[in-house]
């Protein structure tokens, strides 16, 4: 059964700010300080993938105009390369979760409505509200093609820094990865070995977030 500690630390390594807030003065700020809180910000903790910490310098976050199908979602599609070759070929599932009933929705596990997803236990897990059914893995399973992965991940946001003071205020969701069938986590944060957490994304609106392997 896979183990959730809320109360682990995540740190927070670098945030983008929206198109609207752009202009040298905010950068230099934002050069000022390892996060950017509230509305019109985009932020994440240090991911790490495949046993590599990911840098300032292969992560990439971009708002996006795309939009939603339930305007209480958000909508993050996540981009994957540089994956090692020893991957190719394998399918990894990526399970993540919220606070007070939400968390992952997808078209086939939810069609948009429920409580969504949690920290799925394994295919054994006897809780069916956190299972991994073949809908949920058919939204969140995907292979690896030329060193590559993406997934389109519907959450509904929620304040999880209330897990403990050590997450990021405005963390919206908690997400980790792994082999399809198995238990060990491939992504993570750099300080907790269990997620990695998206914040600043926004009830209502999209992102892209782009990490190249190196």
């Amino acid at each position: 059964m896979i183990s959730f500690s809320p109360t682990l630390p995540i740190f927070i390594f670098s945030a983008l700010m929206l198109p609207a807030c752009s202009g040298s003065q905010q950068n230099q700020e934002f050069q000022q300080s390892d996060r950017v809180d509230g509305p019109g910000s985009l932020a994440a903790t240090v991911p790490v993938l495949f046993d590599q910490p990911v840098t300032d310098q292969t992560i990439r976050f971009e708002p996006t105009k795309r939009g939603v199908p339930d305007a209480r979602l958000a909508h993050v599609r996540l981009h994957i390369s540089g994956i090692p070759e020893i991957h190719e070929g394998t399918a990894f599932t990526l399970i993540g979760g919220g606070l007070d009933g939400r968390g992952f929705h997808g078209p086939e596990s939810t069609k948009f409505e429920g409580a969504g997803y949690h920290f799925a236990r394994s295919e054994e897990g006897t809780d069916e509200s956190i299972k991994r059914t073949d809908a949920y893995k058919q939204d969140y399973t995907r292979t690896v093609e030329n060193g590559r992965l993406q997934f389109d991940i519907y959450f509904e946001p929620s304040n999880i820094n209330q897990w403990g003071e050590r997450y990021f205020p405005g963390c919206e969701v908690a997400l980790t990865m792994m082999q399809a069938g198995m238990e060990k986590r491939v992504l993570h944060a750099s300080n907790n070995i269990y997620n990695w957490a998206i914040a600043g994304v926004g009830t209502g609106k999209s992102a892209d977030i782009f990490i190249e392997l190196e």
